[in-house]
């Protein structure tokens, strides 16, 4: 009997440290996604910051598969996708500045669509769409966790 509760207090001992660097990773994405591209920059030559690193984001993770329970790992799937939208919207900002600065004296044919060029659209989707789907999103994933270690 004792070795059963030993191996459970294991368990849930190796589950919490799981879902404690679960939530510091999501909060330092939330943090990094949130100064990737803010809304207003005085600072032309801004460098957004880097996400965590790859070895901890995979690290972290691994535990949390390992570990999770079927509500976790949906709201951690549904953090990860709005965290994702985030990202392909910041490439299309990097990509559409570049190319505005690469193109700078392009003039546009009469009625020609340029929105290829507006960094804008997206930028404006971060902020707008994608931040509060991600902060949301966190939200529910802690709130969740935090409900599985009472």
């Amino acid at each position: 009997m004792s070795r059963s509760l030993a191996e459970t207090a294991r368990k849930q001992q190796r589950l919490a440290v799981a879902y404690v660097e679960l939530i510091e990773l999501a909060e330092k994405i939330g943090y990094w996604a949130s100064r990737l591209r803010p809304v207003v920059t005085v600072d032309l030559d801004y460098q957004p910051p880097g996400p965590p690193s790859l070895d901890e984001q995979t690290r972290v993770g691994a535990k949390v598969l390992a570990y999770r329970s079927k509500d976790v790992k949906a709201r951690w799937k549904s953090w990860q996708e709005c965290v994702k939208e985030i990202e392909r919207a910041d490439l299309k900002v990097r990509l559409r500045l570049q190319t505005s600065e690469q193109y700078k004296d392009y003039q546009p044919k009469p009625g020609e669509n340029m929105s290829w060029r507006d960094p804008m659209t997206p930028w404006v989707k971060i902020h707008d769409e994608y931040l509060p789907a991600e902060m949301r999103a966190r939200e529910a994933l802690t709130d969740q966790v935090t409900k599985e270690l009472a």
